[in-house]
């Protein structure tokens, strides 16, 4: 019997609000972790000393849901909604 190949960790649903969130959220790098959970972080930060207070540079979150609240709170946020 031939070894199985593989399988892709994120389903099909999560891949497609991955594209939806980088999207939607062109300024931040959005990917879902082996344990679970959903992380964004900036591309392009500011330099610190031009960093508005509750500038963060990285975020976590249980969910997407979660992730884009968290997101769209941010001082300088501007996107299209989800």
């Amino acid at each position: 019997m031939p070894p199985a190949e593989p399988r892709d960790p994120m389903l099909p649903l999560e891949q497609t609000v991955i594209i939806g969130l980088r999207a939607a959220f062109p300024g931040w790098n959005i990917w879902r972790s082996d344990e679970g959970r959903w992380w964004a972080s900036r591309r392009a930060p500011l330099p610190p000393s031009q960093q508005p207070n509750g500038y963060d540079l990285t975020l976590t979150a249980t969910g997407p849901r979660l992730l884009t609240q968290q997101i769209t709170r941010q001082p300088d946020h501007t996107s299209a909604s989800v």
